[in-house]
């Protein structure tokens, strides 16, 4: 019995926005009242999303779910979410897989970023399609 390809395509592309995301994010929402302490307090329109909420992103949102239960369930699942955090990081925008782990670091082993990248695909589908 053959092993089914996966398309990691979307998760990919969950991992590409956490990023953006986390290298963005200081922990505070951008009209955090805690963030702006000392500064006289704007009166937002009413159509302006509320102090202290988040835009709603569902791909970061999910990244961040996905990643949360890989460091939660085992140290093997936790090395592997960090390993998926170090290399969408450190990846330059067009750059392949193998080039990236190479430039990184020589001893990641292709395979582990793979097993990796997969067990963080079946938690997206699982997350995704759970009813």
């Amino acid at each position: 019995m053959s092993k089914k390809r996966r398309d990691f395509n979307y998760a990919y592309h969950c991992l590409e926005k956490w990023v953006i995301w986390n290298s963005e994010h200081n922990g505070y929402p951008a009209r955090s009242p805690i963030l702006k302490f000392g500064e006289a307090m704007a009166f937002p329109a009413e159509s302006s999303i509320p102090t202290g909420v988040e835009p709603f992103d569902r791909d970061v949102e999910r990244a961040n779910t996905v990643l949360a239960m890989m460091n939660c369930s085992s140290g093997k699942s936790a090395e592997r979410a960090h390993l998926l955090k170090v290399v969408t990081a450190g990846r330059k925008e067009g750059e392949s897989i193998q080039v990236a782990l190479d430039r990184i670091d020589d001893k990641i082993n292709k395979r582990d970023y793979y097993e990796a990248i997969e067990e963080f695909d079946i938690r997206l589908e699982t997350l995704i399609y759970k009813r």
